[in-house]
């Protein structure tokens, strides 16, 4: 298997699963906006997020695989001057997916419950000196990581797990609908340097 191969199998998945992981994002938000607190939106936000990293490292392979797919059939393209074009349209939809990954990557590792190892911990924690040190000042380290926590416990969905922000789903949802008009351009031009009855 070579390079072109290998972009021809993973470059529609991207496309299939981020508009897929957009429909679940948008239908969790309808529920929740109904019906305040609903688990059946938690887990379809869940779902969404999944398909999110899916999407993204399926993309990961078709974005490196590009180069080399394109010195494999570069002499037989039917329209070699759109190739920079879908290079930079695929670019733009991989980084960008690839952003929108990363927030559903934490959100899914805070979701789980999971924390690092205290060896870890300890290099994000104040150490108790620090909080002693600027207790009596108005913008001490102490009364930050107080008022965190007490956000992330107001913020609580109820099972311990903090809940995501509206401006976190905002970005989320906005980001994978321009990934998602950046893949579709993108696979229309990939489409059209081999088939030249789509262009």
């Amino acid at each position: 298997m070579n390079s072109a191969h290998l972009h021809l199998l993973t470059v529609h998945v991207p496309i299939v699963l981020s508009p897929l992981a957009l429909v679940f994002l948008l239908a969790a938000s309808r529920r929740r906006r109904g019906a305040g607190t609903d688990p059946g939106a938690d887990e379809m936000e869940r779902i969404a997020h999944w398909l999110v990293v899916a999407a993204a490292a399926a993309g990961a392979i078709s974005f490196f695989s590009g180069p080399g797919a394109l010195e494999i059939v570069k002499d037989e393209l039917t329209r070699p001057e759109i190739a920079d074009l879908h290079a930079a349209f695929g670019r733009a939809a991989f980084f960008l997916l690839a952003l929108v990954a990363v927030g559903s990557a934490q959100r899914l590792v805070r979701a789980s419950g999971w924390s690092p190892p205290q060896r870890v911990r300890r290099w994000f924690t104040v150490p108790e000196e620090v909080g002693r040190e600027t207790a009596g000042k108005p913008n001490s380290t102490r009364s930050t990581v107080r008022l965190a926590r007490e956000g992330r416990s107001r913020r609580s969905n109820g099972t311990g797990d903090p809940a995501p922000s509206d401006r976190f789903r905002l970005a989320v949802t906005v980001g994978l609908a321009l990934a998602c008009a950046l893949l579709f351009w993108s696979g229309y031009l990939g489409g059209t340097l081999r088939h030249p009855e789509i262009g």
